[in-house]
């Protein structure tokens, strides 16, 4: 198997704001993975030149943060060339299932489907296992300096 580096998630107080931080101190170019305003909260995705992501959510919002801290480091991901077969790897060797496999497609990307699972290792942290390349189909459609994507509320 061939593993690799894929991000670092953050809650931060203003995605629109860090997501501006990152691209104007570190070059990064963005994309926005859920709208303002929406269920489970603004998100984006930064790419650091050389590929490295920093994944960004509205603090005390959505599923890849449940049982962390409202603010800081929420999970870090490691892509893979099998998802089903690293978790069941992390599971045998006594890690605890946070979120099994799954195919994801993001409402602002539809139509763009990648596998993701979520362990808690043995200290308790999470670790998200990506399959490689899963956001080059989001950056592919991505406008960039769009603004941040809203949902109107009735």
């Amino acid at each position: 198997m061939t593993a690799r580096f894929n991000h670092v998630a953050l809650r931060v107080t203003d995605v629109p704001a860090a997501v501006e931080h990152y691209e104007t101190l570190y070059g990064c170019r963005s994309v926005y993975i859920s709208p303002i305003g929406s269920a489970p909260g603004c998100a984006a995705l930064c790419e650091l030149p050389g590929g490295p992501l920093v994944e960004l959510f509205e603090a005390d919002m959505g599923f890849a943060g449940l049982g962390c801290g409202s603010l800081g480091l929420i999970h870090h991901a490691i892509s893979v060339d099998d998802v089903d077969e690293a978790f069941r790897a992390a599971i045998a060797a006594g890690s605890t299932e946070v979120r099994s496999p799954a195919d994801i497609e993001l409402d602002l990307f539809p139509g763009v489907v990648f596998r993701t699972a979520f362990y808690r290792d043995g200290d308790g942290a999470v670790i998200e296992l990506m399959q490689h390349n899963w956001s080059d189909a989001l950056f592919a459609r991505a406008t960039p300096g769009a603004p941040p994507p809203t949902v109107r509320r009735v």
